[in-house]
């Protein structure tokens, strides 16, 4: 049976996944030049056509050498964890703050940054400045990201291009497997790019401390064809696969991930088929085994398969006429019987809510399905 962590472990971080090229700024422009005293000569001389003596044209200053890379590349993700329990600040120079701002790289240039002040739990903007030869001299190129530190006991686990990336109604999933392995998976996304990545990491927790030590980096679970902003994220794990699902282009779309010998195996992205885009609400997903595994949408559908994705028998959630399917969930007994239960809308006096005398808006309700998915 699926083992689940009641409580979110994770935090889902930005600081720019991917590095992008910083243009180069200008050298500085002297703005102002003292004269010299009154019959001191300015610079060489020379003789012009007409026989008068001339200053001579000052030769053009020398070009600085660029770096081998005017680009600052950060480290990912873009955020620590405190060292000590009943921290909330942490200086810049206290380990492993200073370590993570001193990852930054510029091609081998000098790279500084204006971080001073004790950093407080949350968000800080830093800037960080690549330098032509010694730190202090002409500015190759500059950076500015935000740097996240987080409470003693809550782990970093990947990065985001975007601030908001998990905002309202797409924060990171969690659950863990029966050999203790903790999956998390989040929706990576942000408003300059019309898709969003499904993200998945894998870590063992620590016997002593039951921090968790991650696996690998973060794992792209979509592909491009599946990835919308609004993708609400579902996650659950099975005795030797995790089941991940997402909506996208209408449809939910579902990828497993296999335990095998030599690691983890992916299978293909699969359309699950049925209508799933629920705006600000996404797909509910619940593994029975490694190859029976049920799902809702905020479409009111609910499909089960029984081969792993590669086909899936649909069916419509009973629901009164005239009420919508917000936030569907559903969770599996050991009977094989699916549970699912929705919140229904209900606006106007052609479909009022049967408890409130105010006709009220929303409606808790509950279906449950036999073993054979009807």
């Amino acid at each position: 049976m699926t083992v689940r962590i009641a409580a979110a472990l994770v935090a889902v971080l930005v600081g720019g996944l991917a590095p992008s090229t910083i243009r180069a700024a200008d050298p500085p422009t002297r703005l102002a030049q003292q004269l010299p005293p009154v019959g001191q000569p300015i610079g060489p001389i020379r003789r012009g056509a007409d026989g008068r003596i001339i200053p001579a044209e000052p030769a053009a200053p020398a070009a600085v050498p660029a770096s081998a890379s005017a680009a600052i590349v950060l480290p990912e993700p873009l955020a620590i964890e405190l060292p000590a329990s009943g921290m909330e600040t942490i200086a810049p120079t206290a380990s492993p703050l200073r370590e993570l701002l001193a990852a930054a790289t510029a091609g081998g240039a000098a790279v500084t940054h204006d971080a001073t002040r004790p950093f407080a739990i949350g968000a800080t903007r830093v800037t960080w400045t690549a330098w032509e030869g010694a730190a202090g001299g002409v500015v190759r190129a500059t950076r500015a990201a935000t740097v996240f530190v987080l409470p003693h006991g809550t782990t970093p686990t990947g990065s985001t291009r975007h601030t908001n990336a998990t905002g309202g109604n797409q924060g990171a999933k969690l659950a863990q497997d029966a050999s203790g392995t903790v999956h998390a998976a989040w929706l990576d996304a942000g408003p300059s790019r019309p898709g969003a990545r499904v993200m998945l990491r894998r870590a063992a927790l620590d016997a002593a401390s039951g921090a968790p030590i991650w696996a690998e980096p973060p794992l792209r679970i979509s592909d491009a064809a599946s990835e919308r902003g609004s993708g609400h994220v579902a996650l659950d794990v099975s005795q030797n696969a995790v089941h991940v699902a997402w909506q996208g282009a209408g449809v939910i779309h579902y990828r497993r991930i296999l335990r095998a010998a030599d690691g983890w195996r992916m299978d293909p992205v699969r359309a699950a088929q049925f209508t799933g885009d629920g705006g600000n609400n996404g797909p509910s997903i619940a593994a029975e085994t490694d190859d029976r595994v049920h799902l809702v949408s905020p479409g009111g559908r609910y499909a089960l398969t029984v081969n792993g994705g590669a086909s899936w028998i649909v069916d419509r959630i009973p629901s009164p006429q005239g009420v919508g399917i917000k936030l569907p969930a559903i969770a599996v007994d050991a009977a094989g019987n699916a549970h699912v239960t929705f919140t229904g809308i209900v606006r106007g006096p052609s479909h009022p809510s049967t408890r409130a005398p105010s006709r009220g808006y929303w409606e808790l309700r509950y279906v449950r399905g036999d073993p054979a998915g009807v």
